[in-house]
């Protein structure tokens, strides 16, 4: 039986600008490839290419790595770039799964841990709770399943296996005499105790658990709407010693937010923005919480009719939906022009009878699983065809009515 092998349409557009593809655009230069083996997909320049994992290239100054396909036996692997790339020291993109018009599906389910791309502004999903569909997060997702999610997202459960930062407690009998730098009071206690969460030391180093969660809310600014509840913050860090403190950390074995963030009680989600995705130096973060107690349907945008605005010129006016469902949260794209993406950060099976799209910089792949073709096989179809026709063709006699006047000679 001969393997199946992996089609790819790559089209790339030829403005650089931030790792953006312009969906509407028709200044592109597309290509075809075909995957045979083991591969690694380069751009250079505008140009796209498939160079066996073998072979021998030479890496120019202006090739980037777009994605790496595995294979073993007759299946192939796409594998995310990041861990792969960057061992051999070359220039790569990270791969976005694409939810700009999916066919047959109804958008992306959404997973904590997931980092959505709308434009160049990147958004994690930091919580979720509500109706959501239950899925074992895998390590590897097969392509057919790739929009029931869980191809960048990690289980509740795993999340709160990342351990927070242990913080020294002073212990309750110390006969010493220490007091907060903040309210100087040296009371200590089990649900206020003194706690040293930096590198300052001396007298300056104990601080109360409510002394520093007050002091690092009045650092926060918040803006409420109708259906959302937006904080913002730059990096938070002591003013003498300049470490930068966690969003939580655990005293005794018990995890807590050093934030005050209210949320609802049910169905809702928290998406964490980090800056836009081409100035990793901006440590600002702005936290939303999303709220569908009195609507289904969360717009995303530039525009002032939002329900989560994004002011940055690259988010489209109506970019984006979040839909809550009996069967979870649903993304999908309103048409945008540089499109609606979630970050690849898992393996994905490539299965047949499936087809999807990937964006790697400003190269968009789109990516289907062939079988050659097969004579036999098609002549054995063929024929199964033809004379299923013949039995279901109803039987009628010759006559001389039957035909046509036109044939008629005999005049």
């Amino acid at each position: 039986m001969s393997d199946q092998y992996i089609s790819i349409k790559a089209s790339t557009w030829h403005r650089e600008s931030h790792g953006l593809y312009d969906y509407e655009s028709s200044n592109i230069s597309k290509r075809k490839l075909k995957i045979t083996s083991e591969s690694i997909i380069v751009q250079t320049s505008d140009k796209v290419l498939s160079l066996q994992k073998s072979a021998h290239y030479e890496q120019s100054s202006d090739t980037k790595f777009l994605l790496s396909l595995s294979k073993s036996d007759s299946s192939y692997t796409l594998e995310p770039n990041k861990s792969i790339f960057r061992e051999k020291g070359v220039n790569y993109e990270n791969p976005w799964l694409v939810l700009k018009n999916p066919k047959g599906t109804n958008g992306y389910i959404l997973s904590e841990g997931d980092v959505i791309r709308l434009g160049k502004v990147e958004l994690k999903i930091k919580e979720i709770k509500g109706p959501r569909k239950s899925k074992t997060q895998k390590n590897i997702i097969k392509s057919k399943d790739i929009f029931l999610g869980g191809i960048g997202g990690y289980t509740k459960l795993s999340n709160n296996n990342q351990s927070p930062l242990d913080i020294k407690v002073l212990h309750e009998d110390n006969d010493e005499a220490f007091q907060c730098r903040i309210c100087l009071n040296d009371d200590n206690s089990l649900e206020n105790p003194l706690i040293a969460p930096c590198k300052c030391a001396g007298s300056m180093g104990l601080i109360h658990l409510e002394c520093l969660q007050r002091w690092l809310s009045s650092k926060v600014t918040s803006r409420e709407t109708n259906n959302s509840l937006s904080y913002s913050w730059k990096s938070l860090e002591c003013e003498l010693c300049k470490f930068k403190y966690p969003d939580r950390i655990q005293i005794k074995g018990k995890i807590m937010d050093l934030l005050f963030i209210k949320k609802p009680e049910n169905n809702f989600i928290v998406l964490e923005s980090v800056g836009p995705a081409f100035s990793p130096g901006n440590m600002s973060k702005t936290v939303n919480v999303i709220s569908f107690q009195d609507k289904n349907n969360i717009r995303l945008g530039r525009g002032h009719d939002s329900d989560i605005r994004l002011p940055d010129i690259s988010v489209s006016r109506n970019h984006a939906n979040i839909k809550l469902t009996s069967a979870g949260l649903f993304l999908d794209d309103i048409s945008s022009k540089f499109g609606t993406l979630i970050k690849i950060k898992k393996p994905i099976l490539l299965t047949s009878n499936s087809k999807f799209s990937v964006q790697s910089g400003r190269t968009l792949l789109e990516i289907s699983v062939k079988k050659p073709f097969n004579f036999f096989a098609c002549l054995g179809v063929c024929s199964k065809h033809r004379n299923s026709d013949e039995l279901s063709r109803p039987i009628r006699d010759v006559t001389e009515e039957s035909i046509s006047p036109s044939l008629d000679h005999s005049t």
